[in-house]
């Protein structure tokens, strides 16, 4: 299978629906050639390359400009944006359904989170001020959004990502149009207390275990008797599997060594083999949740 071939495979397996009229123009030979070009200078794998792809149409579309015309005339800059930048992907409505997974299965009195692939934090900030996107839930989430039923201390958080996006590019990075109409509003009005123990830095997500920030959050953490908790929110499954599989032994062994404070590993993921898509959340390994969704609009427990 050449690799024209291999993407349009993965094309095939995206949510075509959530794409609406989207997924038919990167479908096209055009497309096909354009990812392959990304791929060949940047590096990034395939699920990177059409995701960021698709971003980069998306960043530069302007005025209602119909997306063929973009990649007809705008190859040479789409390369351009797909190679400097990275998919970036994260909704403040992902927090919701972990609030539920520390009261119900870890059960400690206040949490400190370390997420890899943090994006532009959205999920800390949701995490460390839930009221404030409860209250205001109808801008910032889904009508149908399930609520937690318990909302547990978060005191600190600590985010890390290859690249902190810039807003329109964090906004471009997301498939759905009431998303990011959700996502303006948000990014508007959250940004973080300068007293929150709060902060973003970039860095590979391989090898976070070894960066001296990981380790004074860590140590801030444990001195006020928080709970350590490595969130990954819907990003593994854009790696292959080796580099999944890595990550996992980073995550463990991360967890192994900081055992003494009970560290955790929550992750958000979807399947994209099953049909249709299965969405979940993991707690150390282990499926507990089943999501309705990437938003995470309904959650239930295995």
């Amino acid at each position: 299978m050449n690799i024209q071939s291999e993407i349009l495979q993965f094309i095939e397996e995206l949510p075509q629906a959530a794409l609406l009229d989207e997924i038919e123009p990167v479908k096209t030979k055009k497309s096909l050639e354009i990812i392959a070009r990304i791929i060949e200078q940047s590096g990034k794998t395939i699920s990177e390359a059409v995701l960021v792809y698709m971003a980069a149409i998306r960043y530069l579309a302007k005025d209602d400009v119909p997306y063929m015309d973009i990649i007809e005339g705008q190859a040479a800059e789409i390369v351009r944006v797909s190679v400097e930048k990275n998919v970036q992907a994260n909704l403040p409505s992902r927090a919701l359904p972990i609030f539920e997974v520390f009261y119900n299965k870890i059960g400690s009195s206040s949490y400190s989170v370390i997420e890899l692939g943090s994006s532009a934090g959205l999920i800390g900030r949701a995490l460390m001020n839930p009221e404030k996107i409860i209250q205001n839930r109808k801008l910032y989430l889904s009508s149908r959004q399930q609520i937690p039923a318990c909302i547990p201390r978060v005191n600190g958080y600590l985010g890390l990502d290859l690249s902190l996006p810039e807003d329109d590019w964090l906004i471009a990075c997301d498939w759905e149009p009431e998303h990011r109409q959700q996502l303006e509003c948000f990014l508007a009005d959250s940004a973080p207390s300068g007293e929150q123990d709060f902060s973003l830095f970039e860095g590979n997500v391989f090898g976070f275990s070894t960066f001296p920030e990981v380790g004074k959050f860590v140590a801030r953490s444990v001195s006020r008797g928080s709970t350590v908790v490595v969130l990954t929110s819907f990003m593994l499954y854009q790696y292959e599997e080796e580099q999944k599989k890595q990550l996992r032994g980073e995550i463990f062994g991360f967890l192994t060594f900081n055992g003494g404070s009970g560290a955790h590993w929550i992750n958000q993921d979807v399947n994209l083999k099953a049909s249709p898509l299965e969405y979940y959340i993991e707690l150390d390994g282990e499926k507990i949740i089943d999501l309705s969704d990437d938003a995470c609009v309904h959650w239930k427990w295995k």
